[in-house]
């Protein structure tokens, strides 16, 4: 996997698909797999796409997804969603209570995804929007 998500950064940091640059790829992924949950999507054999969500809450309120991507060739098939929807199950199954995100205030595609799924604007900072998803009105919402 370490490998695997070291190739995936390095393609989604060249084609331009990365807000921020990463400077050091190796210890991106060590920290991701030291202390994340990772979701993936594999099609035939090639990491397709990504998310890491984070739950290290001490209250056990609060879970963050910090990164959703698909690499470029990957990407109009529903993926996103999908790993979007394995945090959302993930949070739940770990009886948190809510998931925040970050998004550029330039994606709209995902602006849009994360709106279908429940999640509000909480706050903007600069080109990034804050978005939060209650899961007790998610739960009460799509069951």
């Amino acid at each position: 996997m370490r490998n695997d998500l070291t190739s995936f950064f390095h393609v989604m940091q060249n084609s331009g698909y990365l807000v921020e640059r990463i400077r050091d790829l190796d210890g991106y992924v060590n920290k991701l797999l030291g202390n994340a949950t990772i979701f993936s999507i594999y099609e035939k054999g090639e990491l397709a796409a990504v998310s890491a969500c984070y739950i290290n809450d001490p209250d056990k309120i609060l879970a963050y997804v910090s990164y959703i991507g698909v690499l470029p060739k990957f990407q109009r098939r529903g993926f996103a969603s999908n790993l979007l929807d394995s945090s959302i199950n993930y949070a739940q199954r770990c009886r948190l209570k809510i998931i925040r995100l970050e998004v550029s205030s330039d994606n709209t595609a995902a602006k849009k995804l994360y709106e279908n799924k429940g999640f509000v604007c909480e706050k903007f900072i600069d080109n990034s929007i804050f978005m939060e998803l209650s899961l007790n009105d998610f739960r009460s919402s799509n069951m």
